[in-house]
C-alpha cells in the first residue's frame, strides 16, 4: 500500500507553532503585544500562501485590521447584547460582531455532512499499514484496532471523526 501524503503538514504545523507563541506573547506582557501581532501576521500570510484554510476558532481570536491576537480582558473588549457578542480590539478598536441568536448552530467544518474521508498519517514515523487507515472499516474492526494499542491516546476530534466513520459505515450496510 502506498504512503499517504498530507500535502501542507509543514504549513499547518508551522501554523501551529505560530499561533501558540503567539497567544504566549500576548499573555505575558502588554510590550509583547507587537511581537504577538507580528506572528498573527505571519501566521495569516502563510495559510494564504499554502492556500489552507484556518480553523473558525482560529480566525475569531485575530483581529482582522491589526492582526493581534483578541483575547478578552487583555487586549479585546467583549460585550453581549441580545442577539450579537462583540468583541472590540483595543489597539486599534475596530469590532467584530458574531451572531449569538441560534444555539444550535456548528460551523460548516465542524458538522458531519463536512467530514468526506478522514485518514491517519500515522504517529512519529510510523509506516502506513492496515491499522492505520481507519477509512470503511466496521465498528468491529475499529474497536479491535484500538484495543491492540496499549498506550494510545486519542483525541476528541478522532473519537468524533470515528464515530461518523461508523455511523456512515452503518447506513453503507442498511443502504446494501
Amino acid at each position: 500500500m502506498s504512503k499517504l501524503r498530507c500535502t501542507g503538514k509543514e504549513g499547518l504545523q508551522r501554523m501551529n507553532y505560530l499561533y501558540q507563541i503567539s497567544n504566549m506573547l500576548a499573555t505575558n506582557s502588554v510590550a509583547e503585544n507587537t511581537a504577538s501581532s507580528l506572528n498573527s501576521n505571519l501566521l495569516v500570510n502563510i495559510s494564504r500562501k499554502t492556500v489552507q484554510r484556518m480553523e473558525i476558532g482560529l480566525k475569531r481570536t485575530i483581529c482582522k485590521s491589526c492582526r493581534c491576537l483578541l483575547l478578552a480582558g487583555i487586549n479585546c473588549k467583549i460585550r453581549i447584547t441580545k442577539k450579537k457578542l462583540i468583541q472590540t480590539c483595543l489597539k486599534c478598536h475596530k469590532s467584530k460582531i458574531l451572531s449569538i441568536e441560534n444555539k444550535t448552530y456548528l460551523p460548516w467544518t465542524q458538522q458531519e455532512e463536512s467530514i468526506v474521508e478522514v485518514m491517519d498519517f500515522g504517529r512519529s514515523g510510523e509506516t502506513q499499514g492496515d491499522n492505520d487507515i481507519h477509512t470503511k472499516r466496521n465498528k468491529n474492526q475499529v474497536e479491535s484496532i484500538h484495543s491492540n494499542k496499549e498506550n494510545d491516546k486519542h483525541t476528541p476530534m478522532e473519537i468524533r471523526q470515528e464515530e461518523v466513520i461508523m455511523k456512515r459505515n452503518k447506513q453503507e450496510e442498511q443502504e446494501t
